[in-house]
């Protein structure tokens, strides 16, 4: 968990207060997951990988590689959500 980016920390805690109250046990444990597809994870690694070494243009291949996913939608592409906000964190 240590090491996780911190927008999949935010996936996990995405819901506070008021909101948790109105939700059963079963939609409460699942709201304390983050999930998201290996393919825009990995890519969403290298562009904060080669931000950190200052690597600009392989940065922004692996930047305009979530973007395809995001923009093309595959269709075997799960939570898509996560990968619109991984999408937002890098743009």
């Amino acid at each position: 968990m240590y090491c996780a980016p911190a927008i999949l920390l935010f996936e996990m805690y995405r819901s506070v207060g008021v909101d948790v109250a109105h939700r059963t046990i079963k939609e409460r444990i699942w709201m304390d997951w983050a999930e998201v597809d290996a393919r825009p994870f990995m890519l969403y690694l290298q562009y904060l990988t080669f931000g950190g070494l200052c690597e600009r243009q392989r940065q922004l291949q692996a930047l305009q590689g979530l973007w395809n996913i995001c923009s093309n939608r595959v269709r075997s592409l799960f939570h898509p959500e996560t990968v619109d906000h991984l999408l937002g964190q890098g743009t």
